[in-house]
């Protein structure tokens, strides 16, 4: 079984939408196959398979936090979809696990398995200097828009 830890941003006043992009994708998983990590539980907010550890900053206390609950609950993949994206996270999950990324049009340098970013006008051009994975799959453009209006 391959097991995917989806780490998100988001709490009662920001991140709805990073929470609700994967909260659509995990939909498509088994219930069994995926945890959440990232965002802490609220009455109004209830989250299927919610660790409750919120994550405001990927710092050295949260990245070994995360690492831990990997080897814990077996993650083979994760899919990371926060406002804090940094590189020391990246390498830090990058080669030990399949890493995906929803890309917030930050300024941060790219090592992961798969970017994604539904921003309509965006192009490789855009990302070129900050791609030090070459391998790195795009997938770009609003067809990889997770919710269609």
């Amino acid at each position: 079984m391959l097991k995917t830890l989806f780490i998100v941003s988001g709490g009662k006043n920001i991140g709805s939408g990073h929470v609700n992009r994967c909260k659509l994708l995990s939909n498509q998983l088994k219930q069994k196959d995926f945890l959440f990590i990232g965002i802490k539980n609220h009455k109004f907010y209830k989250i299927k398979n919610n660790l409750n550890y919120e994550i405001q900053r990927f710092n050295d206390k949260n990245i070994k936090k995360i690492l831990v609950i990997c080897k814990k609950y077996k993650i083979k993949r994760i899919i990371l979809d926060h406002t804090n994206i940094n590189l020391q996270i990246q390498k830090a999950l990058f080669k030990k696990y399949f890493l995906v990324i929803f890309d917030n049009q930050q300024k941060t340098k790219l090592i992961a398995n798969v970017l994604i970013n539904a921003n309509p006008i965006v192009s490789k051009l855009d990302l070129k200097k900050r791609i030090i994975n070459k391998n790195l799959k795009l997938l770009l453009g609003e067809k990889y828009s997770l919710i269609k209006f």
